[in-house]
């Protein structure tokens, strides 16, 4: 029994960790600006800034499809192809 749930849980771990490899992977090719601050990432710049126009200027200089960084470091894809639908 325990043998079973040592096995059931490696497994669930080992597909998650390929699951966050493949998508963080994937977020490795999108362009990004410069992270100002390892703590708060692009939060900060995003704050002071008038709401929407950093990331306009953002789009223009990257692209239409880029990366920004939150706190910590952790990726947030941002499109605004998909923001112009809405």
């Amino acid at each position: 029994m325990l043998l079973t749930i040592t096995t059931v849980t490696l497994a669930s771990l080992v597909a998650l960790f390929g699951y966050w490899y493949r998508w963080s992977n994937r977020l490795k090719e999108l362009p990004e600006p410069p992270v100002p601050s390892y703590i708060v990432g692009h939060v900060g710049e995003l704050e002071r800034a008038p709401m929407g126009t950093k990331m306009n200027v953002w789009a223009k200089k990257y692209g239409q499809t880029y990366k920004m960084r939150g706190p910590l470091l952790v990726s947030v894809p941002s499109s605004s192809d998909c923001a112009a639908n809405i």
